[in-house]
């Protein structure tokens, strides 16, 4: 099956590394194939200091690494001959939903017939403490996904 919007969930972790690898195979398989690069920021954010914090300036900051991570993998995938290719920064606030409800939403808005996201593999107490975006995205998601598991370190 040649696939011709994928969407590719990235965070700068070693893990979406390895799921931007997977993506990159599948682009070069097809010339009809585009890669839509996305990163999440998560504007949501805790102050364990109490310390006093200018909210803007933690937003701002966030962004600016979201378009470095992005920037990052653009330059990758032209070193590496991919052309059709778009960067999609999107921004989660407090009063929206979570991580994974903004990756479909947005995989769904340039009509992608695939998610790739790294995953983990967190099981047990990690699982139920750090949560999982990837399962997040399989539970909602009418697009098909593939995960691509973390290596074991």
């Amino acid at each position: 099956m040649i696939y011709e919007h994928i969407v590719v969930a990235i965070d700068g972790s070693e893990t979406a590394k390895i799921a931007l690898h997977e993506a990159i195979k599948f682009a070069k398989d097809s010339a009809n194939t585009k890669l839509h690069l996305l990163h999440v920021i998560d504007a949501i954010y805790v102050n364990w200091s109490m310390q006093p914090i200018c909210p803007l300036d933690v937003v701002e900051s966030l962004r600016n690494a979201g378009k470095d991570i992005l920037e990052e993998a653009r330059t990758q995938l032209r070193h590496l001959g991919v052309k059709k290719m778009e960067t999609h920064l999107v921004e989660l606030n407090q009063a929206e939903k979570r991580i994974a409800d903004k990756i479909v939403e947005a995989a769904i808005s340039v009509n992608a017939d695939l998610i790739i996201i790294g995953t983990h593999g967190r099981r047990g107490v990690n699982l139920l403490v750090m949560g999982s975006v990837a399962i997040g995205i399989i539970k909602i998601s009418p697009i098909p996904v593939l995960l691509i598991r973390g290596q074991a370190k």
